[in-house]
């Protein structure tokens, strides 16, 4: 009876294979708001409310 909790650490082997693939999702949303940045500096907080100055 011994040896038989030993196979349960081998089913624990399988689970962390699902783990990368979430990984492969996150650089793919990265790309996105590096084209964000861009267009944010063009528009001056000045130009929308000349008033605050």
């Amino acid at each position: 009876p011994k040896p038989a909790p030993k196979p349960a650490a081998i089913a624990k082997t399988p689970k962390p294979a699902p783990k990368p693939a979430a990984v492969v999702k996150t650089p793919k949303p990265a790309p996105k708001p590096a084209a964000d940045p861009l267009p944010k500096p063009k528009w001056n907080p000045n130009s929308l409310f000349p008033n605050k100055k």
